[in-house]
């Protein structure tokens, strides 16, 4: 149980995509279109990304919207079994940058996949965007998830929404961790 078992966040790095060059999409993370112009575009450019501790840059995911909507676009990744993450204090961390003045909500949400499953999940911490990168992070305490009634599939979502803009805008995304929580003070 925890942020270390077994099947928690895969690829924050953004390294393993499918498909052709010319389609290719992200493997373990999926984009939910706000309109039809919300496409996810391609994986940056290491030499472009956020450097490491070491100095070393690392490579991002770009979600690009390429005109007015009025529904945000989504990026997120299933974590299996609700229970992995039940009650458990997490800090996500991540890289960001973008359009300036965007915003980026990030949350965490518990998927029961059964009719009558509660609705629950973390409150959204938003995140103005800058055309710089910058490091966040992200600690909550995540629901405990009852027992019942769950369905096949039940998992925790981990979610970036970028909101919806009267024009173009851009996410990139670079080194999302999921850790034990740690509270500074």
């Amino acid at each position: 149980r925890g942020p270390n078992a077994p099947d928690r966040l895969k690829d924050g790095a953004f390294e393993q995509w499918k498909g052709a060059p010319t389609s290719e999409r992200l493997r373990h993370w999926t984009l939910i279109a706000g309109e039809a112009n919300s496409t996810l575009v391609s994986r940056g450019d290491a030499t472009d990304g956020p450097r490491e501790a070491a100095g070393t840059s690392i490579g991002y995911a770009r979600i690009e919207r390429s005109g007015a909507g009025t529904h945000p676009s989504l990026l997120l990744q299933r974590i299996p079994d609700l229970d992995v993450l039940s009650g458990t204090l997490v800090t996500l961390g991540l890289w960001a940058r973008g359009t300036p003045g965007a915003r980026l909500c990030v949350y965490f949400y518990q998927q029961f996949v059964h009719p009558d499953g509660p609705r629950q999940g973390t409150a959204a911490t938003s995140i103005e965007l800058e055309e710089t990168w910058r490091h966040h992070r992200y600690t909550v305490t995540l629901p405990e998830a009852p027992p019942e009634p769950r369905g096949a599939g039940h998992h925790t979502e981990v979610v970036f929404l970028l909101e919806a803009a009267p024009g173009e805008s851009r996410l990139e995304l670079a080194g999302v961790t999921l850790d034990p929580g740690q509270v500074d003070f």
